[in-house]
C-alpha cells in the first residue's frame, strides 16, 4: 500500500492534469463506495466501467465482488498506472 501511494504521488507530480488528484483513495473509502455500488445491483449482473483507475484502489474491491457473468472494464490514461493494473 505504501509503495502504491508513493507511485501515485510521483505520477501526480509528474502529470497532475492526467492524474487529477494528489493522493490515491484510501482502502476504507474504496471499500465503502464499491460495496454500495455492488449492493445497488441487488443480485443482478454487475457491469462496471471504472474511468481513471489509477493504482487500482477501487478496482481491487470491485474484483473481489465479481461473480460469473459480471464485467469490469478499466480505463486509465496514465501508462505507468495502466501497466501496473495490467500486471495485477
Amino acid at each position: 500500500m505504501l509503495k502504491e501511494g508513493l507511485t501515485f504521488i510521483k505520477e501526480s507530480l509528474r502529470d497532475f492534469r492526467a492524474t487529477g488528484a494528489v493522493l490515491p483513495s484510501s482502502h476504507f473509502v474504496a471499500r465503502k463506495i464499491t460495496s454500495k455500488a455492488v449492493e445497488a445491483v441487488n443480485g443482478s449482473q454487475l457491469r462496471v466501467l471504472e474511468v481513471g483507475s489509477g493504482t487500482g484502489s477501487f478496482s481491487r474491491h470491485l474484483v473481489e465482488s465479481l461473480s460469473a457473468g459480471d464485467v469490469l472494464d478499466l480505463c486509465e490514461i496514465n501508462p505507468n498506472f495502466a501497466e501496473r493494473l495490467r500486471s495485477r
